[in-house]
């Protein structure tokens, strides 16, 4: 009865997360065409820099490192400080060397981190649980704006995520903003796509 209840509530959460949808999105035709000019990339890897600004500080924290993503579950941001991000189907392991932990994809900690990720980087903008605030193509390039729900990683509530996808619709930054006004920003260097990735990248340690 226990397996039986347990299975059921798998089930649930699945059709929770394969449902969920970005409010105000539907026939959107820019978001229409990044999902289609993302549906030819088998895999993403470049390096990338990442900021952080807390509000309280002057000063911005910044660090690089290796990026690599593989459709559709695959994701490495490996930093040149051994602080690494590593998503391999429904595994995750975060941390630093010697200090890593490995979770769940679906663990309240990195669920939301983990899942703006990837729709982000997959084009699939419409797969994020939030509403749709803007979009803007300037330049050649294409902002989104998204106002999310429910999005916790560690302590801090992310309350918008901006959106950057360069002129051949690749994602090409993510912000992930604050209520306070404190922010991650993640931005790719020249990309390779489909060009391919050894597995040993996504080895989820244990």
């Amino acid at each position: 009865m226990k397996r039986f209840i347990y299975t059921s509530a798998l089930v649930a959460l699945s059709f929770t997360c394969a449902t969920a949808q970005l409010k105000n999105a539907e026939g959107n035709s820019v978001i229409s065409k990044i999902k289609a000019a993302n549906e030819k990339v088998n895999t993403i890897s470049c390096k990338f820099d990442r900021t952080i600004k807390q509000a309280m500080l002057d000063q911005p924290a910044k660090s690089d490192g290796d990026f690599n993503y593989t459709k559709s579950r695959k994701l490495s941001m490996k930093y040149t400080s051994g602080e690494q991000v590593v998503v391999n189907e429904n595994e995750v392991l975060i941390g630093k060397k010697g200090k890593t932990r490995n979770l769940k994809a679906s663990n309240k900690h990195v669920e939301s981190l983990v899942n703006t990720l990837l729709g982000c980087v997959s084009g699939n903008v419409n797969s994020l649980e939030g509403t749709l605030e803007s979009v803007k193509e300037t330049g050649g390039k294409t902002l989104i704006t998204v106002d999310v729900d429910n999005f916790k990683v560690g302590q801090s509530k992310v309350t918008k995520v901006e959106l950057e996808y360069g002129s051949d619709l690749i994602i090409q930054s993510i912000k992930m903003i604050e209520a306070d006004g404190s922010y991650t920003f993640y931005e790719l260097q020249t990309k390779s796509l489909n060009k391919q990735i050894d597995e040993s990248v996504y080895v989820v340690k244990k």
